[in-house]
């Protein structure tokens, strides 16, 4: 199963599909491409919106996809880019942004609390985040938080773990890829750059990579582009390193589901 990991394809709720009809090209796009199945990762910003508010102009974006929905398309998962924020790893609600998470009832103050409140919400089982680090250099605040993220059985994907990799968060980033519930994703369009491939192939190749996304935000600027990607890994590591990399996250959501119906 071919899997992009992050996409902004869901219309008009944050920088990525303008309207339906971008989210129809690049859908149809992706389908061309051998796209099976698509992370909707819509940008979550804890200062500007709250987790209610979020999760239903997402649920709102995601029917009016699956309302003109053609054959052939790729599956649609519900997912975020949740930007780290401090405190993040306190904030109950943030697991429900995770990997199509169930939401949670509706709170007494009628919806209006953002992601650091409402800590009563139960722990999320077998969830998986997407997690946009902080562009700066990194203190160890921000890795302790990270970690901490992960107690409870969450999963933390560091999203395009590219735009990260300068010289004073290397050694945090190894850390953090050295964990067993931490793991990197890799933008297409960086892996088919072979100054970027240089250090992203090894990442792979050890297993602290992960997973690849298009990070796709329309039809001509930032267009779906896994396919680049997915031939510079067939390249650098061959086929069947390709292909196992795709049944192993094929049976990472997989076990999600499961896990999530337990």
């Amino acid at each position: 199963m071919v899997i992009d990991f992050h996409a902004h394809i869901l219309p008009g709720i944050d920088d990525g599909a303008k309207d339906l009809e971008t989210s129809i090209e690049m859908l149809d796009k992706m389908k061309k491409q051998g796209v099976d199945l698509v992370v909707a990762t819509p940008h979550f910003y804890a200062d500007r919106m709250t987790v209610d508010g979020f999760l239903k102009n997402r649920e709102k974006a995601y029917e009016a996809v699956e309302s003109r929905r053609r054959d052939g398309w790729p599956k649609v998962m519900k997912g975020a880019e949740v930007a780290f924020f401090p405190g993040i790893s306190k904030a109950g609600r943030v697991r429900e942004l995770a990997i199509e998470a169930e939401s949670a009832e509706p709170s007494a103050k009628g919806g209006s609390e953002a992601a650091g409140s409402g800590d009563e919400s139960p722990p999320g089982r077998g969830a998986a985040l997407l997690l946009e680090m902080p562009f700066r250099d990194w203190d160890r605040s921000v890795e302790q938080e990270t970690i901490s993220l992960t107690r409870g059985g969450l999963f933390v994907i560091l999203a395009h773990i590219e735009r990260f990799m300068r010289p004073a968060n290397e050694a945090a980033i190894e850390r953090l890829l050295a964990r067993p519930n931490i793991a990197a994703q890799a933008n297409a369009n960086s892996l088919a750059d072979r100054r970027l491939a240089r250090k992203l192939v090894p990442l792979f190749a050890d297993g602290k990579a992960r997973f690849i996304g298009s990070d796709c935000h329309g039809v001509r600027h930032r267009p779906p582009n896994l396919p680049d990607g997915r031939k510079a890994l067939l390249s650098a590591l061959g086929a069947e390193f390709l292909a196992r990399l795709d049944e192993d996250n094929e049976r990472f959501l997989e076990e999600l589901c499961r896990k999530k119906q337990a």
